[in-house]
């Protein structure tokens, strides 16, 4: 009986756990993959050079662990209202407001939920420039399970210089082209318009097993992505990442 207690005793720790937790693939990928970023940013020369690869692996990772559908969108993360990026077009318009045809200017995004129309300060470098009218908008979306539809929205606003109008979509497009009919108040004034739209933000669920991970992995991006990657700063946030692991701090401590 006493041979079988030391025995017992002398068996690592994680070596007892590794019998009770279950076995997580996702988790044991991520480790993975952890090891290999850690290996590159300490010894790639530059770690420039190794950013593609880099970021490849990370993308991967969220994709995973977000859990990926075949139509684009995430078990564990959505698209939220909240601006993460925007796409703009900007050009000059001259046809007075109350034409039947008026200037037009079109943009083009994915997972756009806003249209934002503005009227910067300068035409030129030295020119003011004039307000703008805005008569409508035309928009065609498609949607993540694959409906298009095309819908005008009435807007008949003006927009002073240095600001702007905002024109909410009825939902959040797959893909989505907006086209705005601008015009100025007579034939003698220009002016320059900025369409724009705001593409939504992928916000990951608290709720998700995953959610820590993901977010340490969005850290490690941000770092990998800079233009100036900081070597200590990336190799400190994927360790921490690799330590938030189940089982890898205790088996550094056994070791």
């Amino acid at each position: 009986m006493s041979r079988l207690i030391l025995a017992l005793l002398m068996v690592p720790v994680t070596a007892l756990m590794a019998q009770t937790m279950p076995r997580d693939e996702n988790i044991e990928t991520l480790a993975h993959d952890l090891r290999t970023l850690s290996r590159t940013a300490e010894v790639a020369k530059e770690l420039r050079d190794s950013r593609q690869v880099m970021l490849a692996i990370i993308d991967q990772q969220i994709d995973t662990l977000r859990m990926k559908r075949a139509d684009e969108t995430y078990q564990w993360a959505s698209l939220q209202r909240e601006e993460g990026d925007r796409t703009s077009v900007e050009r000059g318009v001259n046809k007075v407001q109350s034409e039947k045809e008026l200037n037009t200017i079109t943009v083009s995004a994915p997972k756009a939920y806003r249209a934002e129309i503005a009227a910067p300060r300068k035409r030129t470098l030295v020119s003011a420039n004039n307000r703008v009218y805005v008569r409508n908008l035309l928009v065609d979306s498609t949607s993540f399970d694959g409906r298009m539809t095309r819908v005008e929205i009435p807007v008949n606003v003006w927009i002073n210089p240095g600001d702007s109008h905002g024109v909410a979509l009825v939902e959040i497009g797959k893909s989505v082209r907006a086209t705005a009919e601008l015009g100025v108040e007579s034939g003698n004034k220009q002016a320059v318009a900025n369409v724009s739209l705001l593409q939504a933000k992928l916000v990951d669920d608290p709720a998700s097993p995953y959610f820590p991970a993901v977010t340490r992995l969005l850290q490690i991006r941000q770092l990998a992505a800079a233009s100036d990657i900081q070597r200590g700063a990336l190799k400190t946030a994927v360790d921490e990442a690799l330590l938030a692991v189940p089982g890898e701090l205790e088996k550094r401590a056994a070791e």
